[in-house]
């Protein structure tokens, strides 16, 4: 099996060796699949330092309008 860095850095390459294998590489769909996990990701990681620091600015002032 091959690592996911690899691929991401090596796409050609592992089309062509699947070619001569006679092996089917949906090697661009693995790659836009990644891509759409990683910018999810990113947008769940930005989503949860918000919330952290909104979280920790309403424990100090205790604001009832921060609450919404």
């Amino acid at each position: 099996m091959l690592s996911l860095d690899f691929i991401r850095k090596n796409p050609q390459l592992v089309k062509d060796c699947a070619e001569r294998k006679g092996e089917p590489a949906p090697v661009d769909q693995l790659l836009t699949v990644d891509a759409a996990w990683r910018a999810a990701q990113g947008a769940a990681e930005t989503a949860r330092a918000e919330q952290k620091t909104l979280s920790k600015e309403f424990a100090r002032s205790r604001d009832q309008a921060l609450l919404a």
